[in-house]
């Protein structure tokens, strides 16, 4: 009861600005709120704001500067339009807050670094990682295959096509996998009479399947750890890595590959906010093409 508590308040809170203006200190017009960063409490710790057309950059506001208008609606920020549009970027931050959170977990001797890497390096589900054997890894050739993922309590096949797919690995992924491997035999070892070997490379502290509310647990207390806000989500891993992806340019075709997504019009319709090039610019793209 506790936990539903908890989540239907985040969702009030998020709802209650989703239809909200954002004016500057001039009352000039910025946007609309994009996202809600919440601390512990449920309160806003920053807005995103959507700015320009189709939401192609949203910029991170601190909250407290911020004096909402229920009544219209409204969130006047004290700050210049102009200015905000040279501050970071939601992508920007994003970036930041990986790395601070993987440096956070490297430092800390996180039991799940591995998984995190992973996480943000190949966008792969957090059932999907738990579901991951080690046969379906191929270090020397820098790959995986995607075979299984952990649903409940179950290990299931993957219900579409586009899910069982093969991943190449980045070499920091391919270097956690490799720490990762050695200090899970040498767990292993240590418990050797209550091991009970699954072939997970993510399993329990005996090697039966993991549960996917231990993995949240262990990663809000790196949440904590590493000073971010405490109401991102496992799954926004997944997130942050299409959205780097395609904030570098990468093809959204390859970006769908790797995600598992049904369709590309999935993928383009989730992420065009960060796509370069979807905020309009027609004009412009045909002078250049037939000046």
């Amino acid at each position: 009861m506790e936990r539903k508590a908890h989540t239907d308040k985040f969702t009030e809170v998020e709802d209650r600005y989703a239809d909200y203006t954002v004016y500057d200190q001039h009352y000039e017009k910025i946007g609309n709120v994009d996202d809600l960063f919440l601390d512990e409490s449920d309160q806003p710790e920053y807005i995103g704001v959507k700015m320009g057309l189709l939401g192609t950059r949203t910029t991170l506001i601190p909250f407290q500067m911020a004096r909402v208008n229920d009544a219209q609606q409204t969130i006047k920020v004290a700050a210049d339009k102009e200015r905000l549009k040279n501050g970071p970027t939601f992508d920007e931050e994003r970036r930041d807050q990986a790395r601070h959170l993987l440096k956070t977990a490297g430092e800390a001797g996180d039991r799940f670094e591995a998984l995190y890497v992973l996480a943000l390096h190949t966008g792969m589900r957090p059932g999907e990682l738990l579901g991951l054997k080690w046969g379906d890894v191929d270090l020397d050739e820098g790959g995986l295959r995607l075979n299984r993922a952990h649903v409940g309590r179950n290990l299931t096949t993957p219900k579409t096509k586009r899910s069982r797919r093969r991943i190449d690995l980045s070499a920091a992924s391919i270097a956690a996998l490799k720490a990762h491997r050695r200090r899970q035999l040498e767990e292993q070892m240590k418990k050797a009479g209550l091991w009970k070997n699954h072939g997970l490379v993510f399993p329990s502290a005996v090697g039966t399947p993991l549960s996917h509310r231990n993995v949240v647990r262990s990663f809000k207390a790196l949440l904590k750890r590493a000073g971010l806000p405490i109401s991102t989500r496992l799954y926004d891993l997944r997130h942050t890595c299409a959205t780097l992806l395609l904030g570098s340019n990468v093809h959204p075709k390859y970006v769908q590959e790797l995600l598992g997504h049904a369709s590309i019009a999935l993928t383009l319709d989730t992420y065009s906010h960060v796509l370069k090039g979807m905020d309009g610019g027609i004009g412009g793209a045909m002078d250049e093409a037939l000046g």
